[in-house]
């Protein structure tokens, strides 16, 4: 989030499979990240 290309007011993550479970725990822990989704 400290890179200049990201706004860190719009940071989001996504995954699949076991990768959907670590982005709701990444999401619960990280506050700054705003959406958190998993691919289907």
């Amino acid at each position: 989030m400290e890179m200049p290309e990201v706004d860190p007011n719009r940071v989001g993550a996504t995954g699949m499979s076991q990768g959907g479970g670590l982005t709701l725990a990444c999401a619960s822990l990280v506050p700054q990240i705003k959406k958190a989704d998993y691919a289907k």
